[in-house]
């Protein structure tokens, strides 16, 4: 897909984004119960080179007064095809899925503590799996009906497994890599009106392992309800490695518009 083309649905999205006003989004529900939503995009575009892109995102939680269970699921799988000569060529573009979930255990007054396992696999990278065990305290700096904000710091204890032949990572070739790391993260949760609304996370890893390296992930995600159930979602992610070394690339970004399905009691 050209950049125009990028740009213009981008710009659509966002307009009706700006515009829509219809069902109202839910507060959170104290009751014990699952709740999530998951999203699916598609983007397919044919001309000198074909291409085509499908994301599948699940996120889930349960969430009480005391603690908080929270379960996330992504996959995402994107191909281009050229054709010289009458000769197709397909290429791999992307392939990856990530999976996880985290416990939170909230104090008296806005401390809590959290707990969380978390599991990602890049073809692209080489990275067969990473594991990595992820622990600490956070703060709820903003709990209203309109907004919530928490900051949060601990530790993640990091396995990577790569593909034969291995990455390098510190000037030597490896299958395999241990780190530990530092977590410094937020997240902000924010409702403009009854049918738009923010979700955005920002965590950063450096790394402890190997001086001056550090990894963070980014999240955005802007929904408009269509329907009680429906809504139309443009999500944005980043993710960054210092340890990467060409031909792989530090940073890595997707932006995808697709529909969203809300799962669970109502």
């Amino acid at each position: 897909m050209s950049t125009k083309r990028r740009i213009t649905l981008f710009a659509a999205t966002l307009f009706s984004l700006a515009t829509a006003q219809l069902a109202h989004a839910a507060d959170p529900v104290l009751d014990d119960q699952w709740r999530g939503i998951g999203t699916l995009s598609f983007v397919n575009a044919s001309g000198n080179t074909e291409s085509s892109s499908l994301n599948f995102m699940l996120n889930m939680d349960r969430q009480s007064v005391q603690d908080k269970w929270s379960f996330y699921l992504q996959d995402l799988n994107s191909k281009s095809s050229t054709t010289t000569n009458g000769v197709k060529e397909t290429s791999t573009t992307a392939a990856m899925w990530r999976t996880g979930g985290r416990y939170d255990y909230n104090f008296d007054g806005s401390l809590f503590a959290f707990a969380g396992l978390a599991l990602d696999h890049d073809k692209i990278k080489d990275l067969s799996l990473r594991k990595a065990v992820n622990l600490g305290i956070g703060d709820h700096l903003i709990k209203d009906k309109e907004t919530t904000l928490d900051i949060y710091g601990g530790l993640s204890l990091r396995n990577d497994k790569y593909s034969d032949p291995g990455v390098v990572v510190g000037n030597e070739l490896k299958t395999s890599y241990n780190a530990t790391e530092v977590i410094l993260g937020e997240e902000l949760n924010h409702k403009f009106n009854e049918s738009t609304t923010l979700k955005q996370s920002l965590v950063a890893y450096p790394n402890v392992t190997t001086g001056g390296k550090f990894r963070s992930v980014l999240d955005v995600a802007l929904s408009v309800a269509m329907t009680k159930t429906l809504s139309l979602t443009a999500s944005f992610q980043d993710r960054y490695d210092s340890l990467a070394v060409e031909p792989v690339k530090k940073n890595d970004t997707l932006l995808m518009v697709g529909i969203s399905v809300s799962l669970g009691p109502k």
